[in-house]
């Protein structure tokens, strides 16, 4: 797990995953993405 979702909401945290995949959701190399994150407490 990355202490980079430590703290952070889980919109935020799935902003990030999207920000980090956008050129291959852009460009239709992944077409669908599901992803379940969690922080630490």
């Amino acid at each position: 797990m990355s202490s980079r979702f430590e703290g952070v909401s889980l919109v935020e945290q799935h902003k990030l995953v999207y920000e980090a995949l956008a050129d291959p959701l852009a460009d239709g190399t992944i077409h669908e993405l599901r992803i379940r994150t969690k922080g630490r407490t």
